[in-house]
């Protein structure tokens, strides 16, 4: 079998070879004849990986937005809506700020919503880390819900995300909306939707936002929404270099000037230049998606235009001078045959060791992606190179770095108890499984071994009579003890009421000592404790591992949870 590098080196000179003779022939004559079709596919290509890159950073914004709208309407019931009379909320009557309700509801509702700003936030910061060129995002709350205004994060100027007042919709009128024009804007259409640019008063800057309403059972909650600066927006259409004197530019949906390298922001292009105008609107009448080509004159010079409309609306239009575009075809049809029989003299000597150079890093990339497809993901590769290989490489170890820490998240995330951030019940079967493996290594005599079970007393009565916040106070106290005792050991929480610690090493031989102090802290907190949730009344049951008698973690837990329940009945009977 012969390696791709043979197969490389032999069809790339027969390819050259055959190209030489064959382009020499006809570069003459195609090219005088193509050259037009060639200028509108460049800009063309241009145009479109312009607007590939505007979306992308566009789309990032309107999926985050989207994301966290609906973890948002995830998080908001129906009932307790009702029950805080929050029902029947338009925001219609914005301006007269919150609705009549009891107090108490009032109350309640306020709780909720500040709970639920809380919880939008946590979506936030999950969300914007993913998010490319997010420079502001926030939740606007209906006025007529609460005094709760919202959240507004901004990195407006600053390297990170800071916390900013949200001004209160009900100090401005719809007639007079101030900063919240675009909150207006929203709740007028009643669906998501990208707003033109636009003054934001409160940050000082021209912001482009995409807004998503929140309704929940047909009553309006508010509006979620993220903000991309004009800056980045400008420094994007900067960046485009198109020929000598071509550059980018951007319309809104009533033809104004957004972006013009000389021309002020909101000049409508019938004053920048008729023909351009009349020529953008004979093209959208006729092409209606895609990018589209116009020619025009403009200061006496031939222009052409590639323009397409981005996914909020705006239309991105490419200009270069039709000369500078045909001046390269130009020179390289003149040139072409003398640099093809240059080229393939060359050729034919280097590129033996260009072929070894380039499926070399292949072959390490091959490798690399069979071990990162095996869960191996601390492979390295050594290819530092500035081609397409290297960005393909830098690609992969990006991804490979993505890849791990989004495993590690998600192992995380599944072997940790959401309450109390100790290990889960998943983690602790696996915890059996290598306890397992050192009672039949021998390697648990060596170090020794114990299971503790705790069970919660009187969390169904703190839950019934107090509420289950207070329960899971509960629950986190009680935590917070074992593994400040036992704070060598790994703790897992089974469920419910129930945790477990598994002692070995250090802690196995203080474990005596440790069931004493633990049983001191507990005195010592109940002792202090003002409310039933504060109290920390556990039944435990420790049991060591017999080598004569265990063959099993399973059976060592067993006997644990068998103590621990006779220890629980025996503190029930000490109460009757």
């Amino acid at each position: 079998m012969h390696s791709i590098r043979t197969k490389l080196t032999l069809s790339t000179i027969l390819a050259i070879l055959v190209s030489v003779l064959s382009i020499g022939f006809i570069a003459i004559i195609t090219f005088s004849r193509e050259s037009t079709n060639n200028a509108e596919e460049q800009i063309r290509l241009v145009c479109e990986d312009t607007a590939g890159t505007m979306n992308a950073y566009l789309k990032s914004i309107s999926q985050s937005v989207d994301i966290v709208s609906r973890e948002a309407l995830n998080d908001l019931d129906t009932g307790d809506l009702v029950e805080y009379g929050a029902m029947g909320c338009t925001g219609e009557e914005t301006a007269k700020g919150v609705k009549e309700r009891k107090a108490s509801q009032q109350r309640d509702l306020d709780r909720y919503l500040k709970d639920h700003l809380a919880a939008v936030e946590t979506y936030f910061k999950a969300a914007i880390d993913y998010t490319n060129g997010a420079e502001t995002y926030y939740y606007i709350l209906n006025p007529e819900l609460s005094t709760e205004t919202g959240l507004l994060y901004t990195k407006i100027g600053r390297e990170e995300y800071v916390s900013a007042e949200m001004p209160k919709v009900t100090d401005y009128t719809e007639e007079d909306p101030g900063p919240f024009s675009l909150y207006y804007n929203v709740l007028e259409r009643g669906e998501a939707a990208w707003l033109d640019i636009y003054d934001d008063e409160v940050l000082g800057t021209k912001l482009l936002s995409y807004i998503v309403p929140i309704y929940k059972a047909g009553s309006f909650i508010g509006m979620i929404g993220m903000d991309i600066s004009y800056e980045t927006i400008v420094g994007k259409m900067e960046e485009i270099a198109v020929y000598n004197s071509g550059y980018a530019s951007l319309f809104d949906q009533d033809d104004k000037v957004l972006y013009h390298p000389s021309i002020p922001f909101g000049t409508p292009i019938r004053e920048l230049n008729p023909d351009l105008d009349r020529a953008l609107k004979e093209g959208r009448a006729e092409e209606t998606e895609g990018v589209g080509t116009i020619r025009y004159q403009a200061a006496g010079i031939l222009r052409l235009s590639a323009y397409t409309k981005l996914s909020n609306g705006m239309t991105l239009s490419i200009v270069a001078p039709v000369s500078e575009i045909n001046a390269g075809w130009t020179r390289m049809r003149n040139t072409i045959l003398i640099v093809s029989l240059l080229i393939l003299a060359a050729f034919a000597i280097i590129v033996s060791f260009w072929m070894k150079k380039m499926t070399d890093p292949l072959k390490q990339l091959s490798v690399a992606a069979r071990l990162v497809s095996a869960g191996k993901y601390d492979v390295d590769i050594s290819y530092e190179g500035d081609d397409e290989i290297g960005v393909l490489t830098d690609s992969f170890r990006r991804m490979r770095d993505q890849m791990k820490d989004y495993i590690g998240d998600l192992r995380g995330q599944a072997f940790t108890d959401s309450l109390t951030h100790v290990r889960n019940k998943r983690s602790f079967d696996q915890m059996m499984q290598q306890l397992d493996g050192e009672i039949v290594s021998g390697e648990a005599q060596k170090k020794g071994l114990a299971i503790v079970m705790f069970d919660c007393n009187f969390l169904k009565s703190i839950n019934d009579t107090y509420g289950h916040e207070k329960g899971d106070i509960y629950l986190q106290n009680a935590c917070r003890m074992i593994c400040k005792t036992f704070r060598h050991s790994p703790v897992f929480r089974l469920g419910g009421d129930e945790f477990a610690a598994v002692l070995q090493n250090e802690d196995y031989f203080d474990r005596d000592l440790l069931i004493s102090e633990f049983k001191s802290r507990i005195a010592e907190q109940n002792a202090a404790a003002g409310e039933p949730w504060q109290r920390v009344d556990i039944s435990l049951g420790l049991t060591s591992y017999d080598p004569k008698t265990d063959f099993s973690a399973e059976e060592i837990f067993a006997r644990a949870d068998a103590r621990m329940y006779e220890a629980k009945k025996a503190y029930k009977d000490s109460l009757v």
